[in-house]
């Protein structure tokens, strides 16, 4: 009975800060983009569709605590075209960032690996 009341309840979401999302586009980028062309360029249907599976994952836990919009990332899978569904998924990645914006969040680039871990490490 107190689940069935409980999920009638709209959940207060936190507006959206540097504190509560910052480095969630960084993360989402660098665990599944590459990825996502790696499944592409040898057709790895397994990969892409894990891939999005995880990403999918991490926007729905960040969606049920924060104000942001809903997104599709399973309905960028296209297994005949790994192609497309790598760009679909950057094209979610650059929507994301708007939510970045909404907050003033700024992403962080790296030029590469030794850079991130010196960021990381201060």
């Amino acid at each position: 009975m107190f689940h069935q009341v409980r999920e009638t309840i709209p959940a207060e979401k936190k507006p959206v800060t540097a504190d509560i999302i910052g480095g969630t586009y960084e993360e989402m980028y660098s665990n599944w983009r590459n990825k996502m062309y790696l499944a592409a360029s040898t057709g790895n249907r397994h990969l892409a569709f894990m891939s999005l599976i995880s990403a999918n994952v991490m926007f729905a836990e960040i969606s049920s605590e924060v104000d942001i919009d809903e997104y599709d990332v399973l309905g960028c899978y296209d297994p005949k075209d790994l192609s497309k569904t790598a760009d679909a998924y950057d094209h979610i990645l650059n929507t994301y960032l708007g939510e970045y914006r909404k907050g003033g969040v700024s992403e962080k680039r790296y030029s590469d690996i030794d850079a991130f871990v010196m960021d990381y490490l201060n």
